[in-house]
């Protein structure tokens, strides 16, 4: 798999990257303790940066807030070099370019070659908190601006390109790695086949515009899943005639998905609309299902660090979902849940009690927490029609007139 795709979940052939600091706190706070000539090397690359480039790093520092570089940015560094963990950030776009800028200043720029992962993981953690949080409406996202970025008549001339344009966008087609053509590839090919020529410009002007796309495009993108939805938006801002407007979309790209996830999750009776083409191997064997617990003390902690830093609210409400699938719910339960998303083994008939005593919202909640744990977010992108499965196969169960005296006795 190319670095490109290793770096979009950190799970992904980071486990080898050497976790250990680069410098000590002490050190970092020294960092900028410079001789005259040092000084003089940073005012002449600051100086002699193109214009252009001036100009855009600017913009960048803008949409950080008024404050966001000079308390956000230091911050940041120290994360990168110390492994102190910050708060939140503004657009990847903008942010890998403020950072490969800083690590072009004469005190840093020693460590250049060493922080390209650690660079990336910060964002990782950040987009990741960020939308962790976002229960709806996504904290923090009432300040950021829904405006359309483009009007409806503006978005269909954006295909008018210039031959050179064209050129630009044959060129960078060209020169994509072949496993990242096939992934884009297998990525159409899960949203059925008029799924990206039907359904793709829709999605976009939904994300410029604010029009929101129709239910069955809705059922295209879910049918894909979360990880080629996000890969093929990636790409598709990576064109010239869209890359203006990559820092800017990132919320606005997972609205969508959580809006078109909602909306195919709450018209999904049984059997779900679309739901028949999914394919449904188990995404682990039985065997190695046991084995997922197996985590290294760096995974560990990440684990660790996420659960502390959840907001106090979602934990609280995290826990009321466990108490009302009773006292051994999640203790005997949630395992047997898991293992039937991943491995396709039915859960018992007593464990489909707890899960519909819980009811399908805290069911819901309870596997998205599951799935961001180091061990299981890989698979978070491929679960979501497995997940809403289980809930379904459940709950008709316990309907069913042979569970009628069990349910009177544990759902009363």
């Amino acid at each position: 798999m190319s670095y490109h795709l290793s770096c979009a979940y950190p799970c992904l052939g980071q486990e080898d990257v050497d976790d250990k600091p680069l410098v000590n706190p002490g050190e970092f706070d020294t960092l900028d303790a410079l001789s005259p000539a040092s000084q003089e090397y940073n005012i002449y690359m600051l100086e002699n940066l193109p214009p252009k480039y001036k100009t855009y790093l600017g913009t960048c520092a803008d949409k950080m807030g008024p404050s966001g570089i000079s308390e956000c940015n230091e911050d940041v560094l120290r994360e990168i070099l110390t492994n102190k963990p910050v708060s939140r950030e503004a657009g990847k776009e903008c942010y890998m370019e403020i950072r490969k800028f800083m690590f072009r200043l004469y005190q840093l720029k020693r460590f250049a070659s060493q922080v390209s992962f650690k660079t990336n993981e910060v964002w990782n953690r950040c987009s990741a908190e960020v939308e962790m949080s976002c229960v709806y409406p996504c904290l923090g996202q009432e300040d950021v601006d829904d405006k359309p970025l483009v009007n409806s008549g503006e978005f269909d001339t954006l295909d008018a390109l210039s031959p050179a344009s064209q050129e630009y966008n044959i060129y960078m087609l060209e020169n994509l790695p072949p496993k990242y053509k096939t992934y884009l590839g297998t990525c159409a090919d899960k949203m059925g086949p008029n799924g990206i020529s039907e359904c793709n410009e829709d999605v976009l002007r939904e994300i410029l515009t604010n029009k929101p796309v129709s239910r069955e495009c809705c059922l295209m993108v879910v049918r894909a899943g979360k990880e080629c939805y996000m890969e093929i938006r990636k790409f598709m801002f990576r064109l010239y005639q869209l890359k203006r407007f990559a820092s800017q979309v990132f919320f606005k790209t997972n609205e969508v998905w959580n809006r078109c996830s909602a909306e195919v999750e709450m018209s999904c009776a049984y059997p779900c609309l679309g739901q028949e083409d999914v394919d449904d191997k188990p995404l682990v064997k039985p065997g190695e299902f046991d084995t997922l617990d197996a985590l290294s003390p760096a995974s560990q902690e990440y684990n660790i660090y996420m659960l502390e830093n959840l907001p106090p609210k979602y934990k609280m409400y995290l826990g009321t979902c466990a108490d009302k699938m009773g006292p051994s719910g999640i203790s005997e339960c949630n395992e047997d849940v898991l293992r039937e998303i991943l491995t396709n083994k039915p859960v018992s008939r007593e464990c489909c009690l707890m899960v519909v005593r819980a009811g399908k919202e805290c069911y819901m909640e309870i596997r998205k927490f599951m799935f961001r744990l180091y061990q299981l977010k890989c698979f978070a992108s491929q679960v979501s029609f497995k997940t809403n499965e289980v809930w379904n196969r459940c709950s008709a169960e316990v309907e069913s007139p042979s569970s009628s005296h069990d349910h009177t006795i544990l759902l009363s």
